[in-house]
């Protein structure tokens, strides 16, 4: 009877087990409590953890999927509002199937999976998790160009560059190859060279670095004897003479007579003094003076491709000074001209003198008291300076005649004009 009453409970309490979901808990123990004639009864049930499935998972692919020589790194983690899971470890393959594992580190295209430890709610994963779009691909990187190529030797037909691990070279930038040497090439002649970091299964190429090389000079064995013969020197032929007894006339004058030489050139300077030569100046032209005083005239030859220079030397010139005995002079009685008239009223006087001298020259002049129409008498004095010495004095009659009307007398151009002076009379 008491097994009957005990198999009714059992049954009882499985068609209540039925009706409800019981939550599972960290103890996998559920209490049930149920009114019953006899008291309270309490039974113990085992409910199972729940297996993990990848919808219970998130994934995130790795950033920066160029190639770096390092392992990229991709995040699978509980799903939003998953709790009880255990560790997640991210796995790794190089097949879809995700049966063989890879290191995610060389270019290519790798695929995602995940297996999940048992955790408080969760059991542990019997496979690989996975889902749709679990995937990245690493692509190549480009390396720096590499510094330009360098020579390493070189003959007249051929080049070798310097060897840089992991680089390539060419002559046209197109065709590349992984020896330093190139042949077949024209003495002489320059030649650009190309270098680059060379294409791996994880990297392209590099841009390319180029420097300019030459060949060598084609060279024969020859003998050249020389034969060096001294130049021989120029030569005065005839050497430049003073000009003598040159005096002042108000022009430049040749200060010497030219001379002549074979082998080169004869060139004039006048110079500061007669112990050293001008260092410019050097002409063909004779040099010429103009003003009292001495002169240094240099000469020289030059010496032409088959002979050398002749050394400078001086000659030592003078001007001297005009006497002023032998110019002329010529004085000029200018009338009053502020009288008009059958007759002039006041008589005419002298007003002032003209004269024609030439430069350089001081006067004095003075003139008699006479002041009847007919002549005038007078003197001027003459003191020569600069290009003329001595003293003139010249005597002159002024006629002043009788006459009517105005009077003009015009004196002849001045050149140049020397200073001048009036005296009125009383």
């Amino acid at each position: 009877m008491r097994r009957k009453r005990l198999l009714s409970w059992v049954l009882t309490f499985a068609m209540i087990a039925g009706m409800f979901v019981v939550p599972a808990r960290a103890d996998n123990t559920t209490t049930i409590t149920q009114d019953s004639p006899s008291g309270q009864m309490t039974i113990t049930l085992e409910i199972p953890k729940k297996t993990p499935a990848a919808s219970d998972l998130t994934y995130t692919a790795p950033a920066g999927l160029a190639y770096s020589g390092s392992e990229k790194t991709a995040t699978v983690a509980a799903a939003s509002g998953v709790t009880g899971m255990g560790d997640i470890t991210v796995k790794y393959y190089s097949d879809a199937a995700r049966t063989t594992e890879a290191a995610p580190k060389n270019v290519g295209t790798y695929y995602v999976g995940a297996t999940v430890a048992e955790g408080d709610q969760y059991a542990a994963s019997t496979a690989v998790l996975f889902g749709d779009g679990w995937t990245f691909t690493i692509t190549a990187s480009t390396p720096s160009s590499p510094a330009a190529p360098t020579k390493a030797s070189a003959t007249k037909n051929s080049i070798t560059l310097n060897a840089v691990s992991g680089c390539e070279y060419s002559k046209d930038g197109t065709n590349w190859q992984n020896g330093t040497e190139f042949t077949g090439l024209l003495p002489s002649t320059e030649y650009t060279f190309y270098q680059r970091v060379k294409a791996t299964a994880n990297t392209n190429a590099s841009a390319a670095s180029s420097a300019t090389i030459s060949t060598t000079a084609d060279t024969y064995a020859m003998t050249i004897t020389l034969t060096i013969k001294a130049k021989d020197p120029a030569t005065v032929t005839k050497a430049p003479t003073a000009k003598t007894g040159l005096t002042f006339n108000g022009g430049d004058q040749a200060l010497v007579n030219a001379g002549t030489a074979s082998g080169g050139t004869m060139q004039y300077a006048l110079g500061a003094n007669a112990t050293t030569a001008p260092s410019t100046g050097w002409d063909t032209v004779i040099p010429t003076g103009k003003a009292v005083g001495t002169y240094y005239v240099w000469y020289r030859v030059v010496g032409d491709a088959d002979h050398t220079d002749v050394a400078a030397a001086c000659i030592t010139v003078g001007i001297g000074q005009t006497s002023l005995t032998a110019q002329g002079v010529t004085i000029y009685a200018i009338p009053d001209q502020n009288s008009t008239g059958s007759q002039l009223t006041p008589k005419p006087v002298v007003k002032h003198l003209g004269y024609l001298l030439k430069e350089d020259v001081d006067y004095t002049l003075s003139y008699g008291t006479n002041s009847e129409i007919g002549t005038e008498k007078g003197t001027v004095t003459i003191t020569g300076k600069g290009g003329y010495n001595g003293t003139l004095e010249k005597k002159f009659n002024i006629i002043l005649p009788a006459y009517s009307g105005t009077l003009t007398v015009t004196a002849p151009a001045r050149t140049p004009t020397a200073r001048r002076s009036a005296q009125p009379r009383t």
